[in-house]
């Protein structure tokens, strides 16, 4: 006669159980936190008790995808609210240009990159970004560099006329150069070593009139894979070739979006302890 199997109802068992009630309790409540602050569209204490929640559910009993749809509501409410203060700031930001305040511009450019990014670490949908990108591009003045690019590289015309940009060739960036970590760029399935980089753009080495040309096939903006092989990180966008020095065999490249790879991998390398110099 088969043995009759023990009922499985150990005190460990139901102390587990009532952990995950009470957490489920905790997380309806940040969750009627999340709508209140959604309904009055403050978005510094929605942003906030989104990330606590976030944190909550990292140390969670609850199963994985339970976790997941919770963060996913999470995320949508504060993306509902986040999409309205991009677009205000954004008409901000075409006002100030137009009006020629560019201190207001500034200022609003500054906010809109601030919320880019919040807006990425929610996972929302990019064709939101590809809108606001093209629209604050039409306010936004040229860079010196696109400007050079638009008349032609030096093998185009010649040398170029007399500018007060530094020396050696090295154009002007609005972010501090890094050498380290060692990072390459994949573009047009070819592998470049990166000279430096910086959050707005970068410089990849061994690039002569052949591999330049062959860049261009394609058009000025390319696409790019960004890699650190030392830490297993990789980062993907478009960027744009604005400068080719042929006796250096060096090309510059700007990143055509507001959203770039290198803040992404900077920001994971800082996360891991390492700062890049």
């Amino acid at each position: 006669m088969e043995k009759p199997q023990p009922r499985i109802t150990t005190a460990a068992a139901a102390m587990q159980q009532m952990d995950i009630e009470a957490e489920k309790s905790r997380i309806r409540r940040m969750l009627e936190r999340i709508r209140n602050h959604a309904a009055i569209e403050d978005l510094e204490a929605l942003s906030a008790t989104v990330n606590a929640l976030n944190e909550m559910l990292g140390q969670s009993p609850l199963p994985q995808k339970l976790q997941d749809q919770i963060r996913m509501r999470a995320f949508a409410d504060e993306q509902q609210v986040l999409v309205k203060h991009m677009d205000r700031t954004l008409r901000v930001a075409v006002e100030g240009a137009r009006r020629g305040r560019k201190d207001v511009m500034g200022q609003a450019v500054r906010q809109l990159k601030n919320f880019i990014e919040r807006w990425q670490f929610l996972q929302g949908d990019q064709d939101v970004l590809i809108r606001i990108e093209k629209e604050l591009a039409e306010v936004l003045p040229k860079p010196v560099e696109a400007q050079q690019d638009a008349a032609g590289t030096e093998e185009d015309h010649g040398p170029p006329a007399k500018t007060n940009a530094p020396p050696s060739g090295r154009e002007q960036r609005k972010f501090v150069r890094y050498t380290w970590p060692k990072l390459q760029v994949r573009a047009a399935d070819r592998l470049f070593e990166v000279a430096d980089w910086s959050l707005n753009g970068l410089a990849i080495g061994n690039v002569g009139a052949e591999e330049l040309a062959f860049l261009r096939k394609r058009g000025n903006i390319v696409a790019i894979e960004l890699l650190e092989p030392d830490h297993g990180l990789r980062a993907s966008d478009k960027a744009e070739i604005v400068r080719h020095d042929p006796n250096k065999r060096v090309l510059k490249l700007r990143y055509a979006s507001m959203t770039n790879p290198c803040s992404d991998i900077a920001r994971e390398l800082r996360r891991r302890g390492v700062e890049p110099r």
